[in-house]
């Protein structure tokens, strides 16, 4: 594991404990069929995933980490590591069952692309995983996000805490979203569908 890989590991570890391994836990049991994770990172989400209900994973980043290349993953599982990016994802139509996110859609570019290419590579009926932050309706705690995103951006790899993410993905033509409040309105797990 890189020494970034470590201290991101480190220093989100209180926030994991507290608050995300929780909805991780409730959240990553789902994926079924094909399976694409986007932003894998240092691969949170996946002591978490039933690999016996996934037939073949597709794990996407920037760059894929050694911790994530190590995981210990079932042998009969069809397996790719690919870096890319989320605006553009280099998949076929409709070839996921499930796509999973987590604290990515603060920090792309381009969150309707993003968004919309994950709507494209879903299967009719298939299913979006997301855990995000997002803009708080608070109006205080708003005004705060908005002041402190411009100087955050900067600290924290281009991490948006003004996004209002839940809008974008209702905009993107996603139906039945499944909310898990992880805390507060500021931390959201949930399930978004691609309607058939």
């Amino acid at each position: 594991m890189s020494a970034g890989d470590s201290l991101y590991d480190l220093l989100m570890r209180p926030l994991e404990k507290r608050l995300l391994e929780k909805v991780r836990r409730s959240l990553m049991v789902r994926p079924r069929g094909m399976v694409l994770e986007i932003g894998v990172g240092t691969g949170a989400n996946l002591p978490y995933y039933r690999y016996e209900y996934i037939d073949h994973l597709d794990l996407l980043d920037l760059t894929i980490g050694e911790k994530v290349r190590r995981h210990h993953y079932p042998d009969h599982l069809p397996l790719r590591f690919l870096e890319g990016q989320a605006e553009a994802l280099p998949f076929a139509d409709e070839s996921y069952d499930f796509v999973v996110v987590s604290l990515v859609l603060c920090s792309v570019t381009d969150v309707m692309g993003s968004l919309a290419e994950i709507f494209r590579v879903l299967k009719p009926g298939g299913r979006f995983i997301f855990i995000e932050h997002v803009l708080p309706e608070n109006q205080r705690l708003k005004n705060v996000f908005q002041r402190l995103t411009p100087l955050w951006k900067r600290m924290a790899n281009q991490c948006h805490l003004n996004r209002e993410t839940l809008d974008a993905i209702a905009a993107t033509g996603f139906e039945q979203l499944e909310l898990y409040p992880v805390y507060r309105d500021i931390f959201i797990g949930g399930v978004a569908h691609r309607p058939h």
